[in-house]
This record gives structure tokens, C-alpha cells and sequence, in this order.
């Protein structure tokens, strides 16, 4: 119940975007050439990005597996200073101090998604938020804010419903396997409950069965029947979302579309122009607080992006040039067709979330995308970002299906729902509730009959005597 109004932390795009300071083109910038000469042979480069931490340009590449390889100004390839001042300069305004410490992960950084960044920089601020910040040691970049009223709300909420212990959760395998097995025990338990409780409906006229059956049995009966199908589908939904491609596809590309959606990794040769050469040709009005170097069917763009969702596209090739605000059609689509090896049926360009690519109440998603049907046999379609030329997400048959599991039985994010949050929420809470109810007089109803079962088994041992 808490998941619904306070969601475990993590930083958006847009919210990333937010803490990049602007770049400073007059200390601009590292040599991408330099950057891909500190990449290790056999690495291929998926991603190059310009940002500005610690005062300075740093340029980051990103292989396919994620790993980051960065170098700086100075042509350092060093990790980022402890100096917090220069990494989040508004952490110090209006005379708020802070501490600095290193750590691998802590009980709010426990994801894989942050496994390329560490060790982390975590800098506990004393301000009235008890704001606690969590810095990549090797760009400088904030990864997360948490403050102590999500922190709190989350030891009872995503914490406890997830068990998102940091010595356990390290250990993935073992953590899913858990999880699932909790599950399905559970899943298995409120099936049998209900297969009995259906069964007694028989009996529910007798008289006899009724006096044996009153109180807080008739309690449990009535809320089993009301609200055991919900519990039950619940469960096996929730068993679900830990199926990590067991049963159902996953959303993301496998590298080996995403190296043919690029056409090939990035490449020396790729850079046929500077980024300073095209910084002063297209001189963009608003502040850059990021470029991104990327490939998408053989060519290579700068994205330099003002925000989460405005950007400069130019092209780099014999034909140079600045576009408006995303990447020609033409080539995602022919870079996905590639990636898919199959031909595109249809495309539509989304301005309006679907069914199966939508935000919800605490996390948004980009918009415009791309939306790709394919002529394949698992019927695939692509969400792809226009702006940055990112497959945002794989939707084959299977994962349609697997949409409307999880999402549909267990989020209740369908139909109308979707767009009344309040009603929403309110059923979930109600539902809630009443499984709560049902647990408890189950389990007042198990200990009773413990309890009633030593007492005869006391005062036969006593009798004996």
C-alpha cells in the first residue's frame, strides 16, 4: 500500500538531466580520440557522451556491456575527487554542510543499474530534508537523491515488499529465487483456501455446519470468497514480475541488435568532424548540459541535448547539417530493420502514450517515440527515441501477453484506470485491506486451534497422571 503513494528511489532522465551543470565550450573539450584510445582492445563503444562535473568537461564512452571509460580535460583518465563543493555546488549554498564517503552499495543503491559507477560517492547533507546524494566515482554525475521521509516510508513499503536487503540483494540469483518461491508457496495456499471455501458453500445451509462455523470462521469464509481471487491472481502475478526472460521475452534489445541497429560500434574514423567544429556551427541559444555521440545505420550524430526533451540533431557525413529536434526517420527505421531482420509493416510516430508504452503515477516516460510493427513471428514492435536514437523498449507477442499479467492483474494499470489514478489507487487500497483482513483471521483462526490443541493434549497428559 505504501508503493502506491511513495515509490522506491531512483533518478529519471529528466531528473539527471536537471543536475548536469551547462557545459563550458571555453574549456572545451577532451579528445574523443584519446577516449577510445583508453578503451580496452575487443570493447566495443555503444555511446560517447560531453558533460560537465568537478568544473571541467569530461568525456564518458560506454560499451555495450556498460562499462564506462572516461577521461577529462587534462586528458586524465582518473576517477572524480571527493570534493562534493565542485560535484553539487548547491549542496553548500546558504551554509548547509556536508559529509562525503565512499561505499560499494548501501541499502538504497542495491540495483545492477549502478554496478559500471562503483564505488559510489555518498554525501549525507544536513539540511532539513536530510537530503543523502549518491555520486558516480568515475563521471561525477548524480546517480540518486533520497531524503529521510522516502527513506522512512520505504523501510515499510518497497523495502519490506521487496526484501531489498543489501547483503542478499547483491546475490541476484539467489534473492529472485527466494522471492519467486515465497510466491508461489503463497500463490499455492490461497488456491487451496479457496478450493475449500468454494467447497463449504455446499454445506452453508446446514445448521450444524453453521454453528461450527460462526464467528470469526464465518469472517474468514465470507472475506475468502470476496477477495480470494484477487489475493490469488495477485500472487501469481507478483511471482511473475521475477521471471527475468524465464517464461516471457525481456524489454531490452540484446547487444547484438543494438551493434546492428548502430551498423557497427564507434570508430575512430567515425569523427570525421570535431565536436568544438560543430559546436560553433550550430551555436544552439539555450544552455547544453550534455552531447551524445551516437550511431544509428552507419551514422553518427551529435545530440546536444538542452534537457530531457529538447535537443539539437546534426548528422556527421558528406551531407552535414543540423535537423530540428530527432533523428531522420529513415535511418531508425532502416537501423532497426537491420536489427531485427525483418521488414517494418508499419510506423507511427506517438505523441500520446498506448497501451503497452505508458508513464505511471511516479515514473514518466519519453515522449515523442517511434513506434515499429514488424513482419516477424513474434510479431516485434520497437519504441524508439527519436531524440537520442535509443531502442527505449522490445515488445514482441510474449511480452505483450506478459503486459497484461503484471501490469493489468497485478498495477491494475488498465483501461480506464490508466488515466484515473485516484480510483485506481483506491481500489488497491480497498483490496488491500480486505487481504489484510483475511490474513488475520486466518492466522487468528490457525492459532486458536494450536492454542485449543496443546490445551487437550495438556489435560490429557495430566489425566494420565
Amino acid at each position: 500500500m505504501v508503493m502506491l503513494f511513495v515509490p522506491y528511489p531512483m533518478l529519471t532522465d529528466e531528473q539527471r538531466m536537471q543536475r548536469l551543470p551547462p557545459i563550458h565550450w571555453e574549456q572545451c573539450c577532451p579528445s574523443v580520440q584519446q577516449l577510445l584510445k583508453a578503451v580496452p582492445a575487443g570493447r566495443k563503444v555503444a555511446l560517447i557522451r560531453l558533460i560537465m562535473t568537478e568544473e571541467r568537461p569530461r568525456m564518458v564512452a560506454e560499451d555495450f556491456s556498460g562499462a564506462l571509460y572516461v577521461v577529462s580535460q587534462e586528458g586524465h583518465q582518473n576517477a572524480v575527487e571527493t570534493n562534493y563543493e565542485k560535484l553539487f555546488p548547491e549542496v553548500v549554498q546558504g551554509g548547509v554542510s556536508a559529509i562525503a564517503e565512499p561505499i560499494m552499495r548501501d541499502q538504497w543503491t542495491v540495483q545492477e543499474r549502478y554496478g559500471p559507477h562503483r564505488p559510489l560517492w555518498k554525501v549525507s547533507v544536513h539540511d532539513e530534508e536530510e537530503r543523502v546524494l549518491y555520486l558516480s566515482s568515475k563521471t561525477g554525475e548524480v546517480l540518486l537523491e533520497t531524503t529521510a521521509w522516502q527513506r522512512g516510508w520505504n523501510w515499510i513499503g518497497a523495502v519490506v515488499h521487496w526484501v531489498y536487503l543489501p547483503e542478499w540483494r547483491e546475490h541476484l540469483w539467489a534473492w529472485e529465487q527466494t522471492l519467486s518461491s515465497l510466491a508461489l508457496v503463497a500463490a499455492v495456499g490461497i488456491g487451496t483456501g479457496l478450493w475449500v471455501g468454494v467447497g463449504h458453500l455446499r454445506r452453508a445451509s446446514n445448521r450444524q455446519w453453521q454453528r461450527a462455523h460462526s464467528g470469526w470462521w464465518r469472517w474468514h469464509h465470507r472475506l475468502g470468497l470476496l477477495i480470494g481471487g484477487f489475493t490469488l491472481t495477485w500472487a501469481l502475478s507478483g511471482y511473475l514480475t521475477l521471471d527475468a526472460g524465464r517464461l516471457f521475452s525481456v524489454p531490452t534489445p540484446t547487444i547484438a541488435q543494438r551493434e546492428r541497429f548502430m551498423g557497427s560500434p564507434i570508430q575512430p574514423e567515425d569523427l570525421t568532424r570535431s565536436l568544438e567544429e560543430v559546436w560553433k556551427e550550430v551555436q544552439p541559444a539555450s544552455p547544453v548540459c550534455e552531447v551524445a555521440i551516437v550511431k544509428v545505420e552507419g551514422t553518427i550524430h551529435y545530440v546536444f541535448r538542452h534537457d530531457a526533451t529538447h535537443q539539437i540533431v546534426v548528422l556527421i557525413g558528406q551531407d552535414s547539417r543540423p535537423l530540428l529536434d530527432q533523428i531522420a526517420t529513415p535511418l531508425l527505421v532502416g537501423g532497426a530493420e537491420r536489427a531485427m531482420g525483418a521488414r517494418v509493416l508499419s510506423e507511427e510516430r506517438m505523441e500520446e502514450p498506448d497501451e503497452y508504452y505508458y508513464p505511471t503515477a511516479h515514473h514518466s516516460r519519453p515522449l515523442p517515440v517511434l513506434r515499429l510493427v514488424f513482419d516477424d513471428p513474434a510479431a516485434t514492435w520497437f519504441y524508439l527515441d527519436p531524440g537520442t536514437g535509443r531502442i527505449i523498449e522490445v515488445m514482441d507477442r510474449s511480452r505483450r501477453v506478459f503486459r497484461w499479467l503484471v501490469s493489468g492483474l497485478h498495477s491494475w494499470n488498465v483501461g480506464w484506470l490508466q488515466d484515473q489514478q485516484r480510483i485506481r489507487k483506491g481500489w488497491i487500497l480497498l483490496c488491500s485491506i480486505l487481504g489484510i483482513a483475511l490474513t488475520l483471521t486466518g492466522l487468528w483462526i490457525g492459532l486458536r486451534r494450536i492454542l485449543a490443541r496443546r490445551a487437550s493434549s495438556f489435560g490429557r497428559s495430566h489425566a494420565i497422571r
